[in-house]
């Protein structure tokens, strides 16, 4: 019987145990994930995907708009209104001339 030069331990771990052990099915295998992964990346900027939503819904302004009534009926004679002026509670908006 021959002896062994090197212990058993170490042949375990040598290049041509390892390609004995992972053989051609493995390399297939791993071939066509890659081939799949490099198709699959290369295809990405050709596919096209329409996004499209709808909801119903209403659209408001951010501040309601205020209606102002008077109680009677007159003449303007002042007026201290302009385009988005702030007022404040007791500001006198306009004069009436009944």
């Amino acid at each position: 019987m021959k002896k062994q030069i090197f212990p058993k331990e170490i042949i375990e771990n040598i290049v041509e145990v390892h390609q004995f052990k992972h053989t051609n099915k493995s390399k297939i295998i791993y071939s066509f994930i890659l081939l799949a992964l490099i198709v699959a990346l290369i295809s990405l900027p050709f596919i096209n995907v329409t996004i499209y939503n709808t909801s119903e819904g209403l659209i408001r302004p951010d501040k309601e708009r205020i209606l102002l009534e008077s109680s009677n009926s007159g003449k303007v004679i002042f007026h201290k209104l302009k385009n988005n002026l702030q007022v404040n509670k007791g500001d006198t908006l306009w004069l009436l001339v009944i």
